[in-house]
């Protein structure tokens, strides 16, 4: 008998409650996952959650760097490799953050753990505490710090500090946003038809829903093209885009296309089951998933390295020395080639590079392995990371190469967030026994 997954989210910590399910084996629809009572976990989505964290802190290090500098101090070249991880970054890495957290709701909800269920762990474990975050707990933890440490978290007259503190919960409030828009359609399909007119007209609609979906091409297509010509719009600064989220997300904010961006990953999250079966059906291998992720990322890095340097708006935009002095907005957008670049190569990050990289974690027997405490428990990192990253920044002030300075603050920032959820677990589990 094998034990239903437990809720594993980008935006999660412990597991939720789980329960087994009737049939003897997984459902040809479901994921394969551990027979371990004690752990019941998919692994790897646990591994690529890992894995996002790190990146995050990382993403986080290369911004406060750059911020920390001052670009008449240090030539492009010096600049451009921050600059471009943090481009990457804001194109594909909160994509994947509600990728994983649509994949799995579905895996909860697929097994026999009920909508109320998932709804009340969904609420108690990630929207209680950012809602708590968001109220009182950043507010304390920002002048405790600018208090006792002025020097390293700047003056309690800096909005700015405070920013950089606000750690998921502007992400988590959408998150939870499609998490319960997700479970209202579940309970609307679930309701009886008014007579047996209404079961059968409802049916009707299923059917030709069901058709439609039988071309995953066209569907893809379409689903593309729509991304486009958002995520261009955007870049033109049109008001009736869903962009910009500055004024939602202050400090770290996404690149334009966002936030449908996010409602694409969580639904091709939730749908990822299938997705992946047209990718195997079509013959595509984990090895060839290595080969074309590895070309697909080389290829986005080289394309916008080349592009920035034929283009200054387009440098200006994504210089990570100028993010923190500049509009968030796109510079010089309109129908130019930097735009229309820019609006192509943003597409291609979400349906080639980002589906590549879950694809090989869904199907890699090397990132399917249990590796315990370090990817079970990644939530608390995303709220405490910015503490040490700022501390390495200010002990690392006097070093000039900012490459290995980037890389030092995030490794501080990995190791000592890390760290913090050990101790704070050790300490917490001597104490309930």
């Amino acid at each position: 008998m094998t034990s239903a997954p437990t809720e594993t989210s980008p935006l999660l910590g412990a597991p939720g409650p789980s329960h087994s399910p009737t049939a003897p084996s997984n459902p040809p629809d479901t994921e394969p996952i551990t027979t371990n009572p004690e752990h019941r976990r998919v692994h790897w989505v646990d591994n690529l959650r890992a894995v996002l964290t790190i990146l995050l802190i990382l993403h986080h290090a290369a911004l406060e760097t750059g911020r920390a500098i001052s670009p008449r101090d240090y030539s492009k070249v010096e600049i451009i490799p921050l600059s471009l991880f943090v481009a990457v970054n804001k194109s594909t890495l909160f994509n994947l953050f509600f990728f994983v957290s649509g994949h799995s709701a579905s895996l909860v909800l697929k097994s026999n753990q009920s909508d109320y269920a998932f709804f009340q762990s969904r609420t108690l474990k990630v929207g209680l505490p950012a809602l708590i975050y968001g109220m009182i707990g950043q507010v304390m933890l920002y002048f405790s710090l600018v208090f006792s440490w002025e020097d390293i978290f700047g003056s309690y007259k800096a909005l700015w500090g405070f920013t950089r503190l606000a750690g998921p919960v502007a992400y988590v409030t959408i998150l939870i946003s499609f998490d319960y828009t997700y479970l209202l359609i579940r309970f609307i399909r679930r309701c009886p038809g008014s007579g047996s007119s209404g079961g059968s007209y409802r049916r009707g609609i299923y059917n030709k829903i069901s058709k439609i979906l039988s071309f995953p091409i066209a569907i893809g297509a379409l689903v593309f093209v729509v991304f486009l010509i958002l995520t261009f719009f955007d870049c033109l600064g049109v008001p009736l885009s869903l962009y910009p989220m500055s004024i939602v997300i202050p400090y770290d904010i996404p690149g334009p296309g966002a936030p449908l961006s996010f409602l694409f990953a969580y639904l091709t999250g939730v749908h990822f089951l299938t997705v992946k079966s047209y990718i195997n059906d079509a013959g595509f291998t984990v090895n060839r998933g290595y080969i074309a992720f590895t070309i697909s990322l080389a290829a986005s890095f080289l394309a916008l390295g080349i592009a920035q340097d034929l283009s200054p708006p387009l440098w200006e935009f994504i210089n990570v020395g100028r993010l923190f002095n500049q509009t968030p907005f796109f510079v010089k957008g309109g129908f130019n080639p930097h735009t229309i670049f820019f609006a192509f190569w943003t597409a291609f990050m979400f349906f080639i590079v980002t589906i590549l990289l879950v694809y090989i974690f869904a199907e890699a027997p090397w990132l399917d392995r249990d590796l315990g405490f370090w990817t079970r428990h990644t939530y608390p990192q995303t709220y405490i990371n910015m503490i040490p990253i700022l501390i390495a920044i200010f002990y690392l002030r006097g070093l000039h190469n900012l490459v290995l300075k980037w890389l030092l603050v995030g490794t501080a920032g990995v190791i000592s967030s890390w760290l913090f959820v050990l101790i704070v677990a050790v300490l917490w589990k001597a104490a309930i026994n």
